[in-house]
């Protein structure tokens, strides 16, 4: 009862198919073939100087133009505009040349062709982004024509293949959004993407993500300002809530849409929204308001020539009349329906229209003609049955020619990916290899000249290694040398000083002895002796002068080795002078006996003083006391 919108196949749920014409073309009125005052000859004669892209552009502005009224003459345009589209080589012009054949096959009903047109196009296109990547043209032309891909395998049945086209363009078209934040026309197709898809969802039962779709497209079309994307979203809004029964709401939103159709020149939607406002109302018991709205669709049909529209509109408003009780005016209305239908060749609604009429005359108790009237409808159905079932069985071939022609065209693809994959390969291994050849000469050259560079460093090297060690050698034999020297200097030093030592106390010990000698003579002497034994007494003792011989002896001592008193003093500053004494005696190598003599004691004192001089130094016995002494 309800007539169902689309942007190019119109009054079709949802369908939005893309073609590349100007918006006024679009949106003119079609004139019957009857007006029509060229023919297809005479126009290209007319257009003959023109440019081959105005030429094309005027073919296709044509073809959309005839499409809906005469597919046949729409076809002959859109083949004329592709053959002068391949002439130029432009790919973009073949392209949408292609998308132009592959949608009127397809309204001709003819799937196999129109698949094939599309995919030959999709194909191209895709061929050419290989080489172009960042094309927006050609991206969008691309994506135009999956979503046209997912509408042909809809209407043939594939649902499966028509959601992974509409995923495709909606995938492509999420990239271009966010790569182009704010471009309309990226924009535009997103929304009528998501319309597609709400309708394939629709139809496959998944009520919920067409919902989901449905507000996202709404939302997006509002903040478009855009009244033919709001037209195309609310119109699908309304559709679904008259398939839900929701039939106020769905008013509501028709009357939303009669608002929008105010800003648009489109008379063919105005006519599908007031058919659609009419149905809502007759639902909702509202008939007088119903018809008045099927008559007002009913006269923009019969003005703009849409037979479709004005077969069903006749019988929608038979059905009114029928419930009004006025069966001449139903039976009137369903006759022009049939009348209109049978021009047309549209056996849907010629079929609808018999049902009409058969109802009325049954209403009406007129069974004979109604039983005629049934007939009629029993003979279109089975008609129609035999045409699905041909349409079917024609589908069927084409799905099984297009699965067909797409697994020849993956394996033609796969061989030449393969192909060109194999010609790449040879090429980088070529250059590879002629890289690896370069690069292994200039190593070896680098690797021999460093070779040639280590050697005659290491023979430098080698060679300051025997130099410096010879140096060295020099330099320690003439330290051992200077130290030898040194050592036998003070060797010589020390010895000259226990000389002096050893001769002091021969000196002393002769002295002594003098003054023992003459001690005993004294004993022996008369009296007179004694004033002679005190001079001489006195001459003796003035010679042994032990304080004044080790005064002179520190001061040679010092002078053979230096810092000896002040090292041991600041290590062990405890020491006597006495000990001091001992240890220098010690340091000369002095014996106990000579020691005992320069202090003028006896050996054993010596020793007692060594045993002493031991502990407070903490020398250990084992060392020797000239040995350690040598130390400082």
């Amino acid at each position: 009862m309800f007539i169902l919108l689309g942007s190019l196949i119109t009054f079709t749920f949802g369908r939005s198919f893309s073609q590349d014409i100007s918006e006024e073309a679009a949106e003119a009125p079609i004139q019957s073939t009857d007006h029509i005052s060229f023919t297809i000859d005479s126009l290209l004669l007319s257009i003959k100087n023109d440019q081959d892209e105005e030429k094309i552009a005027t073919l296709m502005e044509l073809s959309r133009e005839y499409s809906l009224r005469d597919p046949n003459i729409s076809l002959r345009l859109v083949t004329e505009a592709h053959k002068l589209a391949t002439e130029t080589e432009d790919f973009l012009l073949i392209s949408k040349t292609l998308n132009g054949l592959s949608i009127i096959n397809y309204y001709l009903g003819n799937n196999k062709a129109a698949m094939e047109y599309l995919f030959e196009g999709i194909e191209s296109v895709k061929d050419i982004l290989e080489e172009y990547p960042d094309s927006a043209e050609f991206r969008t032309r691309l994506h135009t024509m999956y979503n046209n891909a997912g509408n042909l395998y809809q209407s043939m049945g594939e649902v499966g293949k028509s959601l992974e086209m509409f995923q495709e363009c909606l995938r492509m078209l999420e990239a271009q959004r966010q790569k182009f934040p704010g471009d309309t026309s990226i924009e535009d197709s997103y929304i009528k993407a998501l319309n597609n898809l709400i309708v394939l969802y629709w139809d496959m039962g998944e009520i919920e993500k067409a919902k989901s779709y449905l507000s996202e497209a709404l939302d997006l079309s509002r903040k478009s300002n855009s009244n033919e994307l709001m037209y195309l979203s609310l119109n699908n809004q309304g559709l679904i809530q008259l398939e839900e029964e929701d039939y106020e709401e769905a008013l509501q939103t028709f009357l939303e849409i009669k608002e929008i159709h105010q800003n648009l020149n489109d008379s063919m939607g105005i006519s599908g929204n007031y058919n659609n406002m009419g149905f809502a109302l007759f639902k909702l018991g509202r008939h007088r308001e119903a018809l008045a709205n099927y008559l007002a669709s009913l006269k923009i049909a019969d003005r703009l020539g849409y037979s479709i529209g004005y077969a069903n509109t006749c019988a929608n408003i038979a059905e009114i009349y029928l419930e009004l009780e006025k069966a001449d005016s139903a039976l009137h209305f369903s006759g022009l329906g049939i009348q209109e239908s049978k021009l047309s060749g549209n056996k849907s609604y010629l079929l609808k229209n018999y049902e009409k009429l058969y109802q009325i005359y049954e209403h009406t108790r007129q069974y004979d003609s109604a039983l005629a009237a049934y007939k009629n409808f029993i003979a279109v159905k089975d008609s129609i049955f035999n045409e699905e079932k041909s349409r079917q069985i024609a589908e069927m071939e084409a799905r099984f020619e297009t699965e067909k022609k797409e697994k020849e065209n993956r394996i033609l693809r796969q061989d030449l990916e393969i192909q060109d994959r194999t010609i790449l390969l040879f090429i980088v291994s070529t250059v590879a290899l002629f890289l690896i050849a370069i690069l292994l000469y200039y190593f070896y050259r680098l690797k021999n000249k460093t070779l040639k560079q280590k050697t005659l460093l290491f023979e430098k090297e080698n060679k300051l290694r025997k130099l410096e060690k010879a140096r060295l050698e020099d330099q320690l034999f003439a330290e051992q040398e200077i130290n030898k020297l040194q050592t036998e200097k003070l060797e010589q030093k020390n010895r000259e000083l226990s000389s002096r030592i050893l001769h002091a106390i021969n000196k002393n010990e002769a002295m002594t002895n003098i003054i023992n000698e003459l001690e005993k003579i004294k004993e022996k002497q008369p009296e007179g002796f004694n004033q002679c034994f005190v001079k001489v007494n006195k001459i003796v003792k003035d010679n042994i002068t032990i304080d004044k011989d080790w005064q002179q002896f520190k001061l040679h001592f010092e002078e053979v080795n230096p810092g000896f008193f002040q090292n041991l003093q600041q290590k062990y500053p405890q020491l006597s002078q006495n000990e001091l004494k001992l240890c220098a005696y010690y340091r000369i190598k002095l014996g106990t006996k000579e020691i005992a003599k320069m202090l003028n004691v006896t050996p054993s004192a010596v020793q007692k003083s060594r045993h002493r001089l031991r502990k407070k130094m903490d020398i250990p016995s084992e060392t020797e006391m000239p040995d350690f002494m040598s130390r400082f």
